[in-house]
């Protein structure tokens, strides 16, 4: 249980920084 908590945390962190690099490439 706690690897897949950790492991929501990474894909959360790197949706993120994905719509970051997305909406400066829009901009």
């Amino acid at each position: 249980m706690e690897f897949l908590k950790v492991f929501m945390i990474n894909v959360v962190i790197i949706i993120q920084k994905t719509k970051k690099k997305l909406s400066l490439k829009g901009s």
